[in-house]
């Protein structure tokens, strides 16, 4: 009669291999029979495993160098769309003539009267000269420019496929509107893009 117990006690690395190579083989057995089985099992971890080791691969600019912004390194003018009525306060020349050498005003007026309907018209001029060289940063509704009431009210419409523009076209606007506000024609303001740096939890 046959018994268990008198089989002779294999080392454990013995047993680890049969029960090893029986779940292998029982493994290849069902990916012979089934090519889902095969895809999902070896082919979609092996892929997944491959792109997070790519990813690791992918610098991470955390501390980049900061980028100023300057005029200069453009070669062409950037227009910049400007209504000359429907403005309470200095006239636009008094702003357009502070703007950065490196912007090219286009002076407009607009045939409506109430804010809303301005809007909807500078709208409709940017979208008809979408595609005019050069491109734009952005243009300016001026609604309120009032040195003596220090109240300045406006909308831009900033060219948003611009990576530059939402940061370097208000900072030129802003000089624009501080030299008529302090009187000070040499006022500049710079304009820096800096990248995200490193952030721990407290």
């Amino acid at each position: 009669k046959y018994t268990i117990a008198n089989e002779p006690d294999k080392p454990w690395c013995t047993v680890f291999q049969i029960h090893f190579f029986a779940i292998l083989i029982k493994r290849l057995m069902l990916y012979i029979r089934s090519l889902p089985t095969l895809v999902n099992e070896i082919l979609v971890p092996i892929i997944l495993v491959i792109f997070g080791l790519a990813l690791t691969k992918v610098p991470m600019y955390y501390d980049g160098e900061t980028r100023w912004f300057d005029q200069g390194s453009y070669e062409d003018l950037q227009r910049v769309l400007v209504n000359t009525n429907n403005i309470q306060g200095v006239p636009a020349d008094n702003i357009i003539s502070q703007f950065n050498p490196g912007l090219t005003p286009i002076r407009t007026t607009l045939q409506a009267k109430s804010d809303l309907a301005a809007y909807s018209e500078m709208d409709s001029i940017l979208f008809s000269a979408r595609e005019d060289k050069p491109y734009r940063y952005g243009s300016l509704y001026i609604k309120t420019a009032s040195p003596e009431t220090h109240v300045y009210e406006f909308v831009t419409f900033v060219n948003i496929p611009s990576q530059d523009a939402a940061g370097a076209f208000m900072g030129y606007f802003a000089e624009a509107l501080l030299r008529v506000a302090t009187k000070t024609t040499d006022l500049q303001v710079t304009v820096a893009n800096s990248p995200f740096t490193l952030t721990f939890q407290t």
